[in-house]
């Protein structure tokens, strides 16, 4: 019914890549907080967090979209080099027009701007994650390559880390140094498609890239409004309370971000098989997302046990020391990659099968759902009220992914992966 091998291939690749996305923070955190202190790591993590959200501005959907043609269209060579062309130059235009904006804001908000060389260097990591071409591996199902992409880059920050950053005032660079590690894989990447898979660069007319905007804006809601319910909180944390707070929810981010890539890889792993399955037979799909749920049941529980028991532990192994607000606080958040990775089959299928505006309308409405929730508790409760929100949204988006496919698109209900029998 469907490829085994090329799955378990490409998850056995991206397991790679995010075994290095948890070393990598075992090594470069401890140094980091030593050298620059919890405050300034505050500062730099609250950098990253505001250029996140021009990061998935320029992408503009394309990460899920594009994805989708390539998979359908990866026989066709013109059709790839068409989709090739068309996104990269949509792309640039939003980077030049988030550019100006990021400068404004710069130079307008008080604390930014007392910080500017910070936050505009920070900016190179948005040229960096608009030049790498992940969307074009998964779509053609090239795992390999998206993971030695990660691998490298990773490895290209640590270097420059431990190079470069001597001192506390060094902090100013250390998104800069990231952002350039993803220009510089990006652009050979670029290169090596080019030459490897034959791509042509055509030149998308100016009316094709303001077709393409319209296209994909449902998309680009969707997945903007679904990075708003999920990572708002330390840009909201940032804003509302002290930088040392930032620095401590800052540290259990970092450690979500490495537990919950188990389901991200998931995700990127199985779409395009999703959205070839989904094009043939819906009880095809459901058979094979039922297996997706006992893998994550059999794997992101005892996760969730092992965080919420070893919580201490784990905060001294990324930080270096013990952090009891740290802990605590990645106490609360244990529970989000199991909710994460079982929210997938409803995710995936509502992409596959283009129900743009349902999921649209569930995103924006978690995102409103989030920031909300963000702003009361984080005024009463600092830290401990972004882990809960962060929490408590993770779970609200999930069930109204379910209920919204039962309720709207009942032919593509697909409660029935909970029924675990064969």
């Amino acid at each position: 019914m469907f490829r085994s091998k090329p799955l378990l291939k490409n998850f056995t690749w991206l397991s790679a890549s995010q075994g290095a996305n948890f070393l990598i923070p075992l090594i470069i955190y401890p140094y980091l907080l030593r050298i620059i202190g919890i405050e300034e790591f505050g500062l730099v993590a609250f950098a990253q967090a505001v250029v996140t959200y021009f990061i998935h501005f320029v992408d503009y959907g394309f990460s899920i979209s594009a994805v989708r043609e390539v998979s359908l269209n990866r026989n066709t060579p013109d059709k790839i080099s068409e989709i090739f062309g068309k996104l990269y130059f949509t792309k640039i235009v939003l980077l030049l027009a988030s550019f100006l904006v990021f400068y404004l804001l710069v130079i307008i908000i008080p604390e930014w701007s007392n910080y500017s060389l910070l936050f505009l260097t920070s900016f190179s990591i948005v040229i960096g994650q608009m030049l790498l071409p992940i969307w074009f591996f998964q779509g053609i199902e090239k795992m390999a390559s998206v993971a030695l992409m990660n691998i490298i880059s990773k490895t290209l920050f640590t270097i420059f880390i431990f190079l470069f950053i001597n001192g506390s005032s060094d902090f100013i660079w250390i998104n800069f140094y990231f952002g350039a590690s993803q220009v510089l894989v990006g652009l050979t990447a670029i290169w090596v498609i080019l030459i490897k898979y034959q791509i042509k660069i055509i030149y998308p007319s100016s009316s094709l890239i303001i077709d393409q905007l319209k296209v994909n804006k449902s998309i680009f809601l969707s997945v903007f409004s679904t990075f708003v319910a999920g990572n708002s909180n330390l840009l909201i944390l940032g804003f509302i309370a002290d930088p040392i707070s930032t620095g401590y929810y800052a540290i259990v981010e970092k450690i979500l971000l490495a537990i919950r890539a188990p389901a991200v890889l998931l995700y990127q792993t199985i779409f395009p098989t999703v959205c070839l399955l989904a094009e043939k037979s819906f009880d095809q799909l459901i058979t094979f997302l039922k297996s997706i749920v006992r893998l994550c049941l059999i794997s992101f529980i005892p996760l969730a046990i092992i965080v919420y028991i070893f919580s201490d532990n784990i905060v001294q192994l990324f930080s270096g020391e013990h952090l009891e607000h740290s802990s605590n606080l990645l106490k609360i958040v244990s529970l989000i990659p199991l909710f994460a990775a079982l929210s997938l089959p409803a995710t995936q299928t509502m992409l596959a099968y283009n129900f743009k505006s349902s999921y649209a309308n569930i995103t924006v409405g978690g995102a409103v759902f989030n920031i909300t929730l963000n702003i009361i508790l984080v005024s009463i409760f600092s830290a401990y009220g972004s882990a809960v929100a962060a929490l408590t949204t993770e779970l609200f988006l999930t069930l109204m992914l379910f209920l919204n496919l039962r309720l709207f698109h009942r032919e593509h209900s697909v409660f029935g992966v909970f029924k675990l029998s064969r």
